[in-house]
């Protein structure tokens, strides 16, 4: 059906028949055949147009790019083998294949296989294999398996007494040696589904909470703790949580374990689902609040994604954050390690301090030029501050050219964190009031009293604030620090050492 596509755009993954029945075990219907349509037409992970012009839940869920924040702030190994279990039409395939050295894609559905190996279509680094895991020999190990959407429907295709655990403990003996599996699935108990919305499988409002008692479909989602003892149970050691939000499968924000949400944090969720209003009794987004002050997050999560490995060296990434409403090219994502580093993906700045946000943004520039003085020098609050927030890291070092209020140009050496030497050239004359956290000397130089009489270093009044008197207020530690005037001319340079 696909010869003529084939043939045209010459896919580079290697299509592997071997192990395929010629039946589709897994299909939507004849939406997949649309689909791929947009997929040959459109090039790879292009798609934001062809969404909007032949919008259905299914094209946009298949081929929007919020798939991918699944695992695209994963940290992979460069040079690893991957599996990828049920690769759908490929939505997490191409992240897999920019990650790892090698990555081999399992899908039951030729149909569905195909439309992942077209749109991986330039992937030199992939196979795709069609048929059942259950079915295939591999003549390899794997650094990473993925299981994403994948280990709830083990009821149909897996054929034995316990299949989760059988399944599970099939895969474990296709990883090398601390190897990692993640494992992204719905959680029985998810907040949305309290609220009423349809379990995602059966279509049946609090089906999972009934323990799927009104279907017999082969399919079924776990607790935490519940899946958490199945991975225990078929063989991994460990074990670490993440949580996506809204959900694993269009998640925009993944928290975890060791960095849960605060109440704040739910004021921006976006739940691209919504119940039907026969079954809507609640409203998800109104009722963390309390699901978060109360501590059972991580019990009413919508969903998991679980990585399972005998190795220790897991929950390596604790938060990330993707701004996915911008086009690709101006996306930027946020991630925390373990060790408390962030993490910034695109965006940032160059090695020369230039805003690598993509465009070149020139407000970006200044920003970060304007934020690094203020560490050196403040001249707002009547005074010239000298190294009011200088960073521990710059414990020595010099600034020249920058100027403060009332045309006072510095050049300023520091070691140690204390002023070494000043130099103050006075482009307007008047007094130049100084502050330092330490003694400094100078011909002119005097203590200051009373207001300033340089007219541009006037301080607005403002008014005391308003202190409730139940507020606990934390006792700030101001540091000492010295202020002194020098009566300047125009045009004079003045040097100052510090002491």
């Amino acid at each position: 059906m696909y010869e003529e596509v084939i043939k045209k755009l010459n896919p580079k993954p290697k299509f592997n028949l071997n192990w395929y029945k010629n039946e589709d075990l897994y299909s939507e219907g004849d939406v997949e055949d649309e689909i791929i349509k947009l997929i040959a037409e459109n090039e790879p992970e292009h798609y934001t147009d062809a969404i909007y012009t032949h919008f259905s839940w299914s094209t946009y869920y298949h081929l929007t790019h919020l798939r991918k924040n699944i695992l695209n702030w994963y940290d992979f190994n460069k040079e690893s083998d991957a599996l990828e279990i049920g690769c759908g039409l490929g939505a997490v395939t191409s992240v897999l294949c920019g990650k790892c050295k090698t990555v081999t894609a399992v899908e039951l559905s030729k149909r569905r296989a195909t439309a992942a190996w077209l749109r991986c279509r330039e992937k030199e680094n992939l196979e795709i294999i069609v048929g059942n895991l259950n079915d295939i020999q591999f003549e390899k190990k794997f650094d990473y398996i993925t299981l994403i959407g994948v280990l709830e429907y083990q009821g149909s295709y897996t054929n034995s007494e316990n299949p989760y655990k059988d399944f599970l403990k099939k895969i474990k003996q296709l990883l090398k040696p601390n190897g990692k599996l993640l494992i992204a699935i719905e959680n029985q108990y998810g907040l949305k589904y309290w609220c009423g919305a349809r379990e995602d499988h059966t279509g049946i409002p609090f089906e999972g909470m009934n323990q799927y008692s009104f279907t017999q479909r082969g399919v079924r989602t776990f607790s935490k703790s519940a899946l958490e003892n199945l991975v225990k149970e078929s063989g991994f050691k460990n074990t670490y949580f993440y949580y996506p939000m809204p959900d694993y499968k269009l998640p925009t924000v993944i928290y975890s374990e060791n960095y849960l949400p605060e109440n704040d944090n739910m004021q921006n969720l976006q739940c691209y689902y919504v119940p039907d209003k026969s079954t809507l009794i609640a409203d998800e987004k109104g009722l963390y609040r309390d699901v978060i002050d109360n501590g059972v997050f991580e019990f009413f999560a919508n969903s998991f994604l679980v990585e399972c490995s005998d190795s220790q060296d897991i929950g390596k990434i604790t938060f990330s954050s993707m701004g996915s409403e911008r086009q690709e090219k101006y996306r930027i994502a946020t991630r925390f390690t373990k060790e408390g580093k962030v993490e910034k993906k695109k965006g940032g700045t160059y090695p020369n301090l230039f805003d690598a946000h993509p465009p070149f943004q020139i407000d970006g520039n200044f920003g970060c030029a304007a934020g690094i003085a203020e560490m050196l020098m403040q001249s707002h609050d009547g005074f010239i501050y000298l190294l009011p927030a200088l960073p521990t890291v710059w414990k020595d070092g010099t600034v020249k050219g920058i100027i403060a209020r009332g045309g006072f140009e510095l050049e300023l050496s520091w070691k140690n964190g204390k002023v070494e030497r000043l130099v103050v050239k006075s482009h307007k004359g008047g007094n130049c009031r100084l502050r330092s956290t330490s003694p400094l000397t100078g011909k002119g130089l005097k203590r200051a009293k009373g207001e300033n009489p340089n007219p541009l270093y006037a301080v607005p009044v403002i008014a005391q604030p308003l202190i409730s008197p139940e507020a606990k207020l934390n006792k700030v530690e101001i540091a000492k620090t010295y202020l002194y005037d020098l009566p300047t001319q125009a045009g004079q340079e003045y040097t100052l050492i510090g002491n």
